[in-house]
């Protein structure tokens, strides 16, 4: 297709034409220029369908990614050499501001994370391992450690006690149950033999 009729203005192109161009810009065979007037073209006429919205879509990224470089179309394509639409020289030129923008946001998480575990540990220090006994008999307070440690342990000795003759009532009460059972059952044994 001779892509010269680009360069002048108002000459109608049919769809068939318009998809043919779109295909061309896709393989990246038209000049900035060229560009230029087929996106004209497509968003004056309206055309919506697969190749259109998306040569639409990308000529949108190509147009912001030229923006972000700060060049114009035309600088762009003198500053890269007519690389791949214009947009080596940007690329570059991005991926070094991106590699710079992730390194210095590494750096800047690393000192903030350095600083919060600074001050964490400054302000919030764990309490002494020291232990303490208090201790009331009566209602008044112990305060001699040696003989609130001998109350204490005293009164554990007590409930030790407790339990374990608890333990033994227990253990009485199921002798005692076990016993009346055999009882029972050997009466209704001789029962059932009369």
């Amino acid at each position: 297709m001779n892509t010269k009729r680009l360069n002048k203005p108002r000459v109608p192109f049919s769809r068939e034409e318009l998809e043919e161009l779109c295909l061309l810009y896709m393989e990246g065979s038209l000049d900035r220029r060229e560009e230029k007037a087929l996106m004209q073209l497509l968003t004056e006429s309206g055309l919506s369908g697969e190749p259109f919205d998306e040569v639409l879509f990308l000529m949108g990224l190509s147009a912001s990614e030229t923006r972000n470089c700060g060049l114009s179309a035309d600088n762009a394509v003198r500053s890269v050499g007519n690389g791949i639409n214009g947009q080596v020289g940007c690329k570059k030129l991005r991926m070094s501001e991106s590699l710079y923008k992730i390194v210095m946001t590494c750096a800047a998480c690393v000192a903030m994370i350095m600083g919060v575990s600074s001050v964490w540990n400054y302000f919030c220090k764990p309490p002494e391992n020291t232990m303490s006994y208090e201790v009331y008999v009566d209602g008044k307070k112990i305060s001699d450690k040696d003989q609130s440690k001998e109350i204490a342990l005293k009164t554990y000795e007590e409930s030790q006690r407790f339990i374990a003759k608890m333990h033994e009532i227990e253990a009485e009460t199921l002798r005692h149950a076990e016993q009346k059972k055999r009882e029972m059952e050997s009466i209704l044994e001789r029962m059932n033999s009369m």
